[in-house]
């Protein structure tokens, strides 16, 4: 019984080892060498705003690091920002959102909208999406260029 469970266990952690090296492992390190603060600079973003930090997130052929960016104006408007940087390419993708975000689950970023008028961002996805749908409406991406430290 112990051979069989030793056997077990070897070739357990075979296969983990080998699915972990076919796949690329998403973590903050991946994205040390952009200088987010430049990169926001880049796409005039007025200072100061609130910025958090969403969570990294691994989607079909690349890593997602996501931020909220909000910025409030002297006539007490309010300019809300879904900012999605991906591992690869030169651009990072900016998005007007009507909503704070909630979480991140299950690869997708969830809001606090009606899940019929679309209230979540999936980011299982090769690429940045062109559009997201958020509370019945249609939010374009706006493409900028990440600025390496």
């Amino acid at each position: 019984m112990k051979i069989l469970l030793r056997s077990f266990i070897a070739i357990a952690t075979l296969v983990t080892v080998f699915s972990c090296d076919a796949k690329t492992s998403c973590s903050n390190s991946l994205f040390d060498s952009i200088d987010v603060e430049k990169s926001l600079s880049g796409a005039e973003l007025q200072k100061p705003y609130l910025l958090n930090k969403l969570g990294v997130v691994e989607g079909e052929e690349n890593c997602f690091l996501t931020y909220y960016y909000e910025k409030e104006f002297g006539n007490k408007r309010l300019t809300k920002r879904l900012i999605i940087i991906p591992s690869k390419g030169e651009d990072f993708g900016l998005y007007a959102i009507p909503e704070t975000p909630l979480e991140i689950k299950n690869k997708t970023i969830h809001f606090k909208l009606q899940e019929k008028t679309g209230n979540q961002v999936s980011l299982n996805i090769p690429e940045l999406p062109k559009s997201i749908y958020l509370d019945a409406e249609l939010y374009d991406l706006s493409l900028h260029k990440k600025v390496v430290k």
